[in-house]
């Protein structure tokens, strides 16, 4: 005789952060990613989502009024002072020279 299954709910499992990680994907050519300073053993891709996620957070918090953009950029400029180049992925009809 076979059971039922109990009803229940499926919890959401998806946090803020997977959101950063997303859009870090989405927005960043994480294999063309320069290193700078390679004195870290760490520079693998999963460290720098890593960084870029605790410094979105950060920068996000500490200067609330910021809109998306701007938080991106302090993010950036702060990965680049830290010595990781971030390569931006080119878009179909986006990011292409002018001819």
């Amino acid at each position: 005789m076979e059971r039922p299954t109990p009803p229940s709910k499926v919890k959401n499992l998806i946090y803020p952060e997977d959101y950063i990680r997303g859009n870090f994907m989405k927005t960043y050519d994480h294999k063309n990613t320069k290193y700078v300073r390679l004195d870290d053993s760490k520079t693998l891709t999963d460290h720098v989502m890593d960084k870029y996620v605790n410094c979105f957070i950060e920068v996000s918090q500490r200067d609330d009024g910021k809109d998306a953009k701007e938080v991106v950029a302090a993010v950036e400029a702060m990965l680049a002072n830290d010595g990781i180049v971030l390569t931006r992925k080119l878009v179909e009809g986006r990011n292409k020279k002018k001819s």
